[in-house]
């Protein structure tokens, strides 16, 4: 193998979500978004990150997120 040779290319993984983390300097748990949201996406109420003292909260709050993303995208989608 040469150093030189690319390593070989893995599909992103699915879903918006990273994956979840206990926070050492909150100590909550904490995931945040794959991708930065637009202006847009903010202002329509979506989070890049949210964090929970329990994994079971957090995964309840990412489905919120879940949620309010599948509503921005079927009111993009209408306006196009």
């Amino acid at each position: 193998m040469d150093e030189r040779d690319p390593l070989p290319a893995l599909p992103e993984p699915e879903g918006r979500w990273a994956e979840p983390f206990l926070s050492d300097r909150s100590g909550m748990w904490t995931v945040l978004t794959r991708h930065p949201l637009t202006r847009g996406q903010i202002h329509f109420g979506l989070r890049s990150i949210v964090a929970a003292q329990t994994l079971e909260r957090l995964r309840r709050q990412m489905a919120e997120q879940d949620e309010k993303w599948d509503e921005y995208s079927a009111q993009k989608r209408s306006v196009e």
